[in-house]
């Protein structure tokens, strides 16, 4: 009987050990994939959507940015957010946005390190976002129409306060086509009182239909 009661003794030893190593692995696992940016994943996406859509130039700070590429991201920011252009008189189908807010939206998305910003009709011809110069505001349709990429993270890495954020360009196509990628590009987040900016923007690899 002892030896009976002490082999179960053993393989409980044994269980409770390997179930030890198993938490200890899966804990190591989640605070790497966390430090590394890994579970930020979805909130990235989000943030980078505005400057995806309308395919902002690759840039190593915000400064050599265009005016008209800085606030037509900073509008598309305000329109893909929950509930922001709520707040904006409507009429129809379009939102009078104050160009200090446009603005306001621009400094939350890349920082306060910003080029001049000179304030005029903005975006594509299929979906312009235009300023009238009395009011200092922007007319800006609630559900614009545009065709362009989708963001897919693929990878995220943290260095301090600082995220490498790697993204394909996914072309917006019917569902029933295969999904494909027009670019992979890295951008460079900072992370500033619990909110991200974007620093910069490489791209790593283009196909030959997107050049």
């Amino acid at each position: 009987k002892k030896f009976f009661y002490a082999s179960f003794g053993v393989i409980f030893a044994l269980l409770a050990c390997i179930g030890l190593v198993t938490v200890i692995a899966k804990s190591i696992s989640y605070f790497n994939s966390y430090t590394s940016g890994e579970t930020k994943k979805e909130g990235f996406e989000s943030i980078l959507y505005p400057v995806v859509i309308m395919d902002i130039e690759s840039f190593n700070s915000p400064t050599e940015l265009p005016s008209e590429q800085i606030l037509t991201a900073a509008i598309w920011s305000m329109i893909l957010a929950d509930d922001v252009t709520l707040q904006y008189e409507k009429t129809f189908d379009v939102v009078k946005i104050p160009a200090a807010d446009v603005e306001s939206y621009a400094v939350k998305l890349f920082g306060d390190k910003l080029p001049e910003l000179t304030h005029t009709t903005v975006g594509p011809a299929e979906s312009r976002f235009y300023y009238n110069e009395e009011t200092k505001s922007y007319n800006v349709p609630i559900a614009p129409v545009t065709y362009t990429y989708a963001p897919k993270i693929k990878e995220a890495t943290k260095n301090n306060n600082e995220y490498k954020v790697k993204v394909d360009y996914i072309d917006e196509l019917p569902s029933w086509l295969p999904e494909t990628s027009s670019k992979s590009v890295q951008f460079t987040l900072v992370e500033v009182n619990g909110e991200y900016q974007i620093k910069a923007m490489n791209i790593i690899s283009q196909s030959k239909n997107s050049l």
